[in-house]
């Protein structure tokens, strides 16, 4: 059943997620449904995995995108998806790190954009609670930036990742 879930064509204003979860099969699989390009956590739909934790997921989108893909209290993952086109994820739930991967369109980058800190601001703000210089801190932010899209600016010009994909994990 999964691998003829992998032959049929994606339409171009639509994304497909096929997926696999290793470890023990949660209820379901949430993920996030961006409008207009934009992932807000309210603007969620879940998916049934089979009983060998295989799933898929479709999302109309007519542009690049960010969609987030959770299993509650176990795994979380984002990918970076453009319309047209198909992803391959996989949740190792019996792993400690590494515990979403990417394979497919733009592998390197998906997997690169999930090991970045949280962009949640109170989480992301809790490096800076001993910091009481406000130069300091924008600092510290526009080097960690920095240093985080280099990274994606070496895959572009090496052919690694789109360009639809540099310039949306640029913006986030």
């Amino acid at each position: 059943l999964f691998l003829g879930l992998y032959s049929c064509q994606v339409k171009k204003n639509e994304v497909v997620i096929n997926g696999k979860i290793n470890g023990e099969i949660p209820v379901h699989v949430e993920y996030s449904i961006p409008i207009d390009g934009i992932s807000y956590a309210g603007f969620r739909n879940v998916v049934i995995p089979d009983s060998l934790g295989n799933f898929e997921i479709t999302v109309p989108i007519s542009k690049p995108s960010i969609l987030h893909i959770l299993i509650i209290h176990q795994a979380h993952g984002r990918l970076v998806v453009e319309p047209g086109k198909r992803y391959y994820v996989e949740y190792n739930l019996e792993q400690e790190d590494k515990k979403f991967i990417v394979t497919g369109e733009n592998q390197i980058g998906q997997n690169e954009f999930n090991s970045l800190p949280s962009r949640h601001v109170q989480i992301s703000a809790k490096n800076f609670l001993n910091d009481t210089i406000v130069d300091d801190i924008e600092q510290s932010i526009k080097t960690s930036l920095k240093n985080e899209v280099s990274q994606f600016n070496e895959y572009l010009n090496s052919g690694k990742i789109s360009s639809d994909f540099y310039e949306l994990v640029q913006l986030d």
